[in-house]
């Protein structure tokens, strides 16, 4: 279990760290007033690279508990987490929905 957490860890910190240099290289490589050799040996470094720097890798992992499945975006908590630390009211707003 430790070990997913390490590596989702490093993904996110270099996803995020090589974020605005893909996105450059994407908009440059699509751009179509460059030479076609050019756009063509960026988009091959995009294709090379592509496989660590990619966000769509990260896994969303709740902070308290590290599970991997029914994260709220908002909170970055779990469903069982959320719900519990709502009950204790430990999340200023939210309240139990009665009706």
């Amino acid at each position: 279990m430790k070990s997913r957490l390490f590596r989702d860890r490093n993904l996110r910190v270099y996803a995020k760290k090589n974020e605005i240099k893909i996105k450059a290289l994407r908009l440059l490589s699509e751009d179509l007033t460059l030479p076609f050799v050019l756009r063509h040996k960026i988009f091959l470094h995009l294709t090379q690279k592509q496989k660590w720097a990619s966000l769509n890798r990260v896994k969303n992992r709740c902070l308290i508990t590290q599970r991997s499945r029914g994260i709220f975006r908002l909170t970055k908590t779990s469903r069982l987490t959320f719900r519990k630390l709502a009950t204790q009211g430990l999340l200023p707003g939210i309240r139990l929905a009665t009706w």
